[in-house]
């Protein structure tokens, strides 16, 4: 389910797939109560995974390791233009230029610019601290122990009353 605030109430209130297969079988006290949706959720997952198979390189990757010949066969077929064709052979010469750019700017970098460069030191220490504070408000143990804590809840509810 989306959750988003973008999204529109149609999709925000539109059940989960796999939350329907699992109410639909209604098997009690089985495993299959999770299994089956859980491996309904890895078909997509299996499909996508076939899918990648097929998807060629990017030709900017291509071009980073030195396969520029690749690069320039890959980026013709996603152009769909021939490799002799001037606008393919101008986006590789920018793609080129661009990966040399890159690597004329990050030479003499090290761990300390990483860390204490200029700009880089705030946002390490905002990330260290969103997770410090998340780790430290007990939100991982509260939603792990969860099941547990709304089932007892319910067990001394329902013995405080007749």
């Amino acid at each position: 389910m989306m959750f988003s605030p973008c999204s529109t109430l149609r999709s925000r209130t539109r059940p989960n797939l796999s939350v329907i297969v699992g109410i639909s079988l209604h098997v009690h006290n089985s495993s299959a109560i999770w299994r089956i949706p859980f491996a309904f959720q890895l078909v997509p997952a299996g499909i996508m995974a076939l899918g990648l198979l097929t998807v060629r390189e990017s030709p900017r990757w291509l071009a980073f390791k030195g396969r520029s010949a690749e690069a320039l066969v890959n980026l013709a077929f996603l152009r769909k233009l021939s490799p002799d064709s001037q606008d393919v052979l101008h986006e590789l010469a920018e793609i080129e230029a661009a990966l040399t750019e890159e690597r004329e700017t990050r030479t003499n970098l090290g761990l300390r610019e990483a860390f204490f460069g200029r700009g880089n030191f705030a946002r390490f220490l905002i990330a260290f601290f969103i997770f410090f504070l998340q780790q430290w408000c007990g939100q991982n143990s509260i939603s792990y122990y969860a099941p547990q804590i709304f089932t007892s809840v319910i067990i001394l509810l329902s013995s405080s009353y007749p």
